[in-house]
């Protein structure tokens, strides 16, 4: 139960010292939010194991392939090429707000 509470609490401050490292190091190109994004996906996982015993690993690596499936399909696309750094930026981002909502949706389910 406390490590579950860690790890929902895990993002917020991974966050907040993201933020004071932007803002103390300029130079350092790495978004707060990039950071948060595996810490998210942990931390949904072990709400659903607590809250439903069922570890939901396979599921989240599952969506986040077919995230990056998707986004290759639509780059291809829309671009006609693939550039490794527009794709995976767009594939973090993708499965930040796919962490995020699922994040949310974790912690309605953990609070209730």
């Amino acid at each position: 139960m406390m490590v579950t509470i860690i790890f929902l609490i895990l993002p917020e401050v991974v966050l907040i010292l993201g933020l004071v490292v932007h803002h103390l190091l300029p130079r350092v190109r790495i978004n707060p939010i990039d950071l948060m994004t595996p810490f998210l996906l942990i931390a949904c996982d072990r709400a659903i194991k607590l809250q439903l015993n069922y570890t939901a690993t396979s599921l989240i690596v599952i969506l986040v392939m077919l995230v990056g499936i998707f986004a290759a399909i639509f780059l291809a696309i829309q671009r006609g090429e693939i550039i490794y750094r527009t794709f995976f930026k767009l594939w973090w981002r993708l499965v930040f707000i796919l962490g995020f909502i699922g994040y949310l949706g974790c912690l309605l389910l953990f609070l209730r």
